[in-house]
């Protein structure tokens, strides 16, 4: 058994990084989950419930804009970690 483990999944890393008080890590892994989210929500990451959608054309529409919208704020979230770092940076 390795000495550290890595935690697989967006979820477990962000509440790995918190424990650790690793902000670095957790702005990292949020973002990952956003964007996890977003592709079961459009079928990018995982079809299985974007198939199960096919048959509501209003509920397809629906996850695909949020899905987008979730990409946006993992991208507003990456920007922001980036000005975070720079400004602790002095």
């Amino acid at each position: 058994m390795p000495a550290v483990t890595v935690p697989v999944s967006p979820y477990e890393q962000a509440v790995e990084a918190i424990r650790a008080g690793n902000d670095e890590a957790l702005f990292i892994a949020l973002r990952e989950l956003l964007e996890f989210a977003a592709g079961c929500l459009d079928g990018q990451t995982d079809a299985s419930l974007y198939e199960q959608l096919a048959g509501d054309s209003d509920l397809v529409s629906q996850a695909e804009m949020d899905a987008a919208l979730l990409r946006h704020s993992a991208q507003r979230l990456a920007a922001l970690r980036v000005r975070i770092g720079a400004y602790l940076a002095g």
